[in-house]
């Protein structure tokens, strides 16, 4: 049987632990961007009974093990700010007059 942590393995590995459903999504479909193929751990049961939550651990954002490092690369540009779209000018955001 591999190692837990061994990226030759098929085995998932969990990269991140949200509190909210929608941040689980969001932060999946940033690794999907990046073409990883996330899925997402005890999404049903904290939508379903949020009072869990604590006790579950959060929503689970797991990838392949072959994925990990790739993952945590992702996750860290995207709160690093990397991803953010870029502000119009506060000129062209006005309206002609």
């Amino acid at each position: 049987m591999p190692e837990h942590n061994d990226p030759t393995s098929d085995d998932f590995v969990c990269v991140a632990t949200l509190d909210s459903p929608t941040e689980a999504h969001l932060l999946k479909g940033v690794l999907e961007a990046v073409h990883l193929t996330p899925h997402l751990a005890d999404e049903h049961m904290v939508r379903n009974y949020s009072l869990l939550s604590p006790a579950l651990g959060g929503v689970r954002v797991l990838v392949p093990a072959s994925e990990a490092a790739a993952a945590h690369r992702a996750i860290a540009e995207f709160e690093a700010g990397d991803y953010r779209l870029e502000d119009e000018d506060e000129d062209e955001a006005k309206p002609a007059r």
